[in-house]
């Protein structure tokens, strides 16, 4: 399973000639890279890092905010993995045989599905790395201000993630015949990509505040 490889046998494979691990196990990754740094951020921040003037209603949130990011970095962990298999349906749909009418329906029935599938993969890792940035906010803003620079590069690790699982779901939809269906995903792509822009602004902006002081 490759979220049991070491990291370099892991970059070694996804620089090889096969097909698996790809571009939405990769940015599955990018974004629980994201989240692993905003707690990194949060274990950080000690109760005297913490702002003189945080609220309880403040810190509650910092505190939900933790918890989710741990279910969301375990379970982007997973789909690390669900991208391959996901995408090896895929391959495996294509090498049916297809030498008469019956065939060939079956096999196109069965790629559609496997596309599908493959598709919402990375819809999900993209659902999930939007969440990640979200949740960075409150960490962003009262966690250790002394490890901004590690929170900065958690900000830009989930938009890229978001933004690359995004790019194989729009890939995938080339292949799907069914126009209804490519609509809707066309649509939540587009809903994922301006609200994680909205994010990235924000976040950055707060950043370039903090650092210009």
């Amino acid at each position: 399973m490759v979220n049991r490889m070491e990291i370099d046998e892991y970059m070694k494979k996804m620089a090889s000639s096969d097909r698996t691990p790809g571009g939405g196990s990769a940015a599955a990754l990018s974004s629980g890279l994201g989240a692993a740094l905003a707690l990194m951020t949060a274990n950080l921040s000690d109760e005297k890092d913490l702002p003189a003037d945080l609220t309880k209603e403040n810190r509650e949130t910092l505190d939900g905010a933790v918890r989710e990011l741990k279910e969301l970095s375990e379970q982007l962990h997973q789909i690390i993995n669900q991208d391959t298999y996901a995408f090896q349906a895929v391959l495996d749909a294509m090498d049916l045989p297809a030498g008469d009418e019956e065939e060939k329906k079956k096999k196109e029935q069965r790629l559609e599905k496997a596309t599908k599938n493959a598709l919402e993969t990375p819809l999900d890792a993209a659902e999930k790395g939007l969440n990640v940035l979200r949740l960075q906010e409150p960490i962003i803003k009262w966690g250790n201000q002394d490890t901004l620079s590690d929170i900065g590069a958690g900000i830009w690790l989930a938009y890229a993630g978001i933004m690359s699982a995004l790019i194989t779901v729009k890939i995938n939809l080339l292949h799907i015949h069914d126009p209804d269906y490519r609509d809707k995903m066309r649509n939540r792509c587009k809903e994922i990509e301006e609200e994680a822009k909205e994010y990235l602004d924000r976040h950055l902006e707060y950043l370039k505040r903090k650092l210009e002081k």
